[in-house]
């Protein structure tokens, strides 16, 4: 957006404002106010989860900036505050006290006063979906995807989280996620997602902290909560938002629910709308825009673009999904295989490279992701959500009539990143309340190999084009840094990188070792033969990557990026929300 319109659009949400939040407004018994907040977008946005949260006053909004980090945006003035030190964050939430937020970034969550200091390093996990800081002062988390549950952690740090709720699969249940601690501080809700990521197979629940004894709420429904005007509200994948009073005392609903908002953005998966409600009845979220979250470029070694002019035509198009990722080449080249993500529905495309006509090669209900290809081309193995908390291993042959072929499961949330050149081995990341930890695992399914296991995030598990090396991804040096082992001994390793870096891909010659760093395509040179060896790090160009693949000959650059073309999307602010429920 220009800045001149971006300043009178800020100019007319501030006036429109003002009333309700000077200090002798009444707010009550106002009407409804309807205005929009430009705010400075993310470069990392992400699809999945809200980034931003609205202060219990409703004065205030937090939303994350992967580059700069939160910013805290004054709705009553043009004040806007960046909090140092917490770059990268993806999740936020208010203290009940409004003076504090905690936030999760790295495999950790921190806490932070609204003045920015100090930064307080409040637990280790992995976030599936949400953060809530709640009115007993314990702070609520997705602890991961799979079986991890809803866990607490005291908000004062140094305390052990505690697991609240338990995934089953005997219910299929395949996740926990949006954790809301209701007034009676011993309720808590939640969102228990199904395999398909989406509402039609999740329900709104609550549970007793105490007893553990369960209530479905609402079947076919997700994020749910309870608002300060005695209603709950949850969505659908189609970014409906509905309403219905709900008694808090007797957890019972008191009428029919009834659509109250429409057109809000939703997760491709995890159950999230992207909205937040204060305690006093402000509402602030995120219109959507159907047009594809990311695009796909073709680069040279110089980082200049040889996109063929139908590529993005698929992409755009929608064909493949709203917020497709995971693109891996085929050893020959010819074809890229992705997970097309839209509302609720996951599968496993093919992108031929010389055409860029898209096949859709799985067709479950259940997400299907993360594709790795066998060494000969002719096969792709993925990981699907089908069977609750644990994940179903699949390689499917692509001779044109093969179903897929279940070689095991996993009991935890897993994803595959590569397949050993001998053919022998799948390797992978699952996702732990700890972490993320890597693992292999045979291609019969019946063994399984730890390879980095440690409480600090550890992904992106790659064998080098010899099978005797295998490169990830870890923050255990407090960011994220790429390392080696030599494979299958489990030994010397190596760092590569020495100021940061993240997803590591190996070049088909096994010369280089490719990763992103500080808006940077690096080029990491290697010596594999008989022992490891690094060179000096090259800067090969500029890019806006979040994922990519590298051709056979190293030549392109196949880049995923945001889509710089999808409509400036402000977030909408409704003041007195609350006026529009009825009685």
């Amino acid at each position: 957006m220009p800045l001149p319109l971006f300043l009178f659009v800020l100019v007319l949400a501030v006036i429109s404002a003002w009333g309700w939040l000077g200090p002798n407004s009444n707010s009550v018994t106002q009407l409804p106010t309807y205005s929009t907040i430009p705010i400075e977008q993310a470069s990392g946005f992400i699809d999945q989860n809200p980034y931003f949260a609205i202060s219990p006053d409703g004065r205030t909004i937090a939303y994350c900036h992967s580059e700069k980090g939160i910013i805290l945006q004054s709705l009553s003035s043009f004040a806007v505050k960046v909090l140092p030190g917490t770059e990268g964050a993806d999740h936020v939430t208010f203290s009940p006290d409004q003076q504090s937020l905690a936030f999760f970034k790295e495999g950790r969550i921190y806490k932070i006063g609204i003045t920015g200091v100090p930064i307080t390093l409040v637990g280790l996990t992995s976030m599936g979906g949400g953060i809530l800081w709640g009115l007993d002062d314990y702070i609520y988390y997705s602890g991961g995807l799979g079986s991890a549950g809803i866990w607490r952690v005291v908000s004062s740090g140094g305390g052990k989280s505690e697991q609240i709720t338990q995934v089953y699969d005997s219910l299929k249940e395949n996740g926990h996620v949006w954790p809301q601690l209701l007034s009676d501080k011993k309720t808590l809700l939640f969102t228990a997602l199904g395999a398909s990521g989406g509402h039609e197979d999740s329900r709104v629940m609550i549970e007793n902290i105490d007893t553990h004894q369960r209530i479905v709420l609402v079947e076919k429904a997700m994020f749910g909560s309870v608002l300060s005007n005695g209603n709950l509200i949850y969505a659908t994948n189609d970014g409906s938002v509905f309403t219905v009073p709900f008694d808090v005392e007797t957890l019972t609903f008191k009428g029919q629910p009834v659509t109250i908002l429409s057109g809000v953005t939703t997760g491709t998966w995890g159950g999230a709308a992207f909205l937040a409600v204060s305690r006093t009845g402000n509402l602030v979220y995120l219109p959507r825009n159907n047009r594809p979250l990311f695009v796909l470029e073709v680069l040279d070694r110089s980082g200049k673009s040889i996109s063929e002019e139908t590529l993005n035509k698929t992409i755009l198009s929608g064909k493949v999904g709203h917020g497709w990722g995971n693109p891996v080449l085929s050893p020959a080249g010819d074809y890229l295989a992705i997970t097309g993500r839209s509302y609720g529905v996951h599968d496993i495309w093919l992108l031929n490279t010389h055409s860029w006509e898209a096949d859709r090669i799985t067709f479950d209900i259940a997400e299907d992701e993360f594709p790795v290809w066998s060494p000969d081309g002719r096969a792709i193995a993925f990981t699907s959500a089908e069977t609750g908390t644990s994940r179903r291993l699949f390689i499917k042959t692509l001779n044109g009539g093969s179903n897929s072929l279940l070689i095991g499961t996993w009991p935890r949330h897993i994803h595959f990143s590569s397949w050993s050149p001998d053919g022998k081995w799948l390797a992978g990341y699952d996702f732990t309340a700890d972490g993320m930890d890597c693992w292999i695992v045979s291609v019969d399914g019946k063994k399984s190999i730890a390879v980095a296991t440690t409480h600090a995030n550890e992904n992106y598990l790659k064998f080098s084009p010899d099978g005797r090396w295998l490169a990830f991804q870890s923050v255990e040096s407090g960011r994220p840094e790429i390392y080696v082992m030599s494979f299958p001994s489990m030994e010397n390793k190596r760092q590569v990188s020495v100021d940061g870096g993240t997803q590591p891909v190996w070049d088909s010659s096994g010369k280089f070792i490719y990763y992103l760093k500080d808006g940077f395509m690096i080029a990491h040179p290697v010596e594999i033969d008989n022992e490891f060896k690094k060179g000096k790090p090259q800067r090969l160009f500029a890019t806006a990557a979040s994922e990519f693949a590298v051709s056979p000959d190293g030549g392109k650059f196949y880049v995923k990026r945001l889509n710089s073309e999808k409509d400036y999307q402000p977030l909408h602010l409704v003041t007195n929300w609350f006026q529009e429920f009825g009685k």
